[in-house]
């Protein structure tokens, strides 16, 4: 997984075969076809990693919450924790970048955010019962999902410019949440 990982990384999807990955895993290929069918599954199980450490970090963040005060809070850090998660990962916005160019996996990552944003959802609901609960699923699905789009944008930005991004992404969940409480 990890020689995969590194491969498509630095190289990108298209350009590293199975091959390739076997031969700098120093395993016979046909091991790794045993597991994986084909490059897209290899990603697919390798991005399904990633898309669990995010949604139990949302959890961690989002478990505990009791008002909406909280709510608000921890939008910012868990921004903080997605953004750090991608600059730790810098093979992970290309890996994104891949789960996105395939129909399977771009689906997989549509659903991941739908089911983050129903955990969400719920959570803002039990606060504050007033909200619309389909209105706050479809803006915290879209914005959940643009999350994902800042933190590889701010890959390929100035480490000032990176942290202006966040604020902003900060700031813009935080006003959507409470237009969604009004």
């Amino acid at each position: 997984m990890a020689t995969a990982r590194q491969l498509i990384g630095e190289h990108g999807n298209d350009a590293v075969s199975m091959r390739e990955i076997a031969a700098k895993a120093e395993l016979p290929i046909s091991t790794i076809y045993q597991y994986f069918p084909d490059k897209s599954a290899l990603l697919q199980h390798i991005m399904q990693q990633y898309l669990d450490l995010t949604r139990d970090q949302l959890r961690q963040h989002f478990d505990d919450v009791g008002t909406i005060e909280q709510f608000l809070e921890q939008i910012g850090t868990a921004v903080d924790d997605f953004f750090t998660l991608f600059g730790q990962e810098p093979a992970l916005s290309v890996l994104w970048a891949a789960m996105q160019a395939d129909p399977k996996l771009c689906t997989l990552d549509a659903e991941t955010s739908q089911s983050n944003a129903v955990y969400l959802t719920d959570i803002l609901h039990k606060l504050a019962p007033q909200t619309d609960k389909a209105a706050t699923k479809i803006a915290l699905w879209q914005l959940l999902h643009n999350a994902s789009t800042s933190a590889q944008l701010a890959l390929h930005m100035p480490k000032d410019q990176r942290r202006l991004l966040a604020e902003e992404l900060k700031f813009t969940l935080r006003l959507r949440v409470q237009a969604l409480l009004n």
